[in-house]
């Protein structure tokens, strides 16, 4: 999953995303870490994951939770999703 995140591919940055943002599978709950997942998936495939940003901004917005994200992600490490998910499970 992280390879294919930290390649670009959509789908998997949106699965990232969906577990930072539910806690899935042992990772803790993040919506920072969502947003920027689902935003990076939504660079990719344009609307794809609308729904999902403006859901987590309304739910961070009610705790008070400032999203801050990252405009270019062109310096992105290849292994990131590797060296920020894995470390939190």
């Amino acid at each position: 999953l992280c390879r294919a995140a930290d390649s670009g591919y959509a789908p998997a940055q949106a699965e990232v995303g969906r577990l930072y943002r539910w806690g899935l599978l042992g990772v803790t709950p993040d919506y920072q870490q969502a947003y920027q997942w689902y935003w990076r998936a939504n660079r990719q495939a344009p609307n794809s994951w609308k729904g999902e940003l403006n859901e987590i901004r309304q739910t961070a917005s009610k705790k008070k939770i400032q999203l801050v994200i990252e405009t270019d992600i062109s310096d992105l490490s290849f292994d990131q999703c590797e060296n920020e998910l894995l470390s939190d499970i």
